[in-house]
């Protein structure tokens, strides 16, 4: 460890995860996979929104068109 006075203060379990990099990378690719995935998903529901808004914008050019 690089900083061993930064962990000193902490016990137990909380110490073990903090004190190991294996740990500490785990936790830290679960989380941005989480951060990540979770504004992919945001950006999938925006563009679905966006494609249904542009069926419906064409559905009604094409009806007024018509008549």
């Amino acid at each position: 460890m690089s900083f061993p006075a930064l962990f000193e203060h902490v016990s137990g379990t909380l110490k073990v995860v903090l004190e190991r990099g294996i740990f500490l990378g785990g936790i830290t690719a679960i989380l941005l996979n989480v951060l990540l995935n979770g504004k992919a998903q945001q950006e999938d529901e925006q563009r679905d929104e966006a494609t249904e808004l542009s069926v419906l914008v064409s559905v009604a050019v094409d009806a007024k068109k018509r008549a």
